[in-house]
């Protein structure tokens, strides 16, 4: 026999209490249901445990520069699950989270064409 899980149906205007919580599982906020997410890059370095790494040597990089250079790459995590009893009028909560992957570099190229013909290469690094 498979497993089956009871399929909930809810809305994030009306029924689903979003918590963001840091690399250690703590609860930094929790966000309302009709509540816009806003996060600044300082909340997903914290989310991340990766605050004050920025100007900090990437020791996985050669050379050791600094990872404001080398960049990093983020991954955002959403887990919804059925709300505890504990969470009155609330169908399901979601827990944010954010996990650093392990790319050394962050880079990504852009060509683009230019009006005259001639092609730019553009490459950006960073977060």
């Amino acid at each position: 026999e498979f497993f089956s899980a009871e399929r909930i149906s809810a809305s994030s205007e009306q029924d689903i209490r979003t918590v963001i919580v840091d690399s250690d599982g703590e609860v930094l906020r929790t966000v309302q249901p009709g509540s816009e997410i806003f996060l600044t890059m300082q909340d997903i370095l914290k989310m991340a445990g990766q605050e004050g790494k920025l100007d900090r040597p990437n020791d996985s990089a050669y050379g050791n520069p600094i990872t404001r250079l080398t960049g990093m790459e983020f991954m955002l995590l959403v887990d919804c699950t059925e709300a505890h009893e504990n969470d009155i009028g609330q169908k399901s909560v979601c827990h944010l989270s954010v996990r650093r992957s392990s790319a050394v570099w962050t880079r990504h190229h852009r060509e683009e064409l230019l009006p005259d013909g001639r092609r730019r290469l553009r490459e950006f690094n960073g977060l």
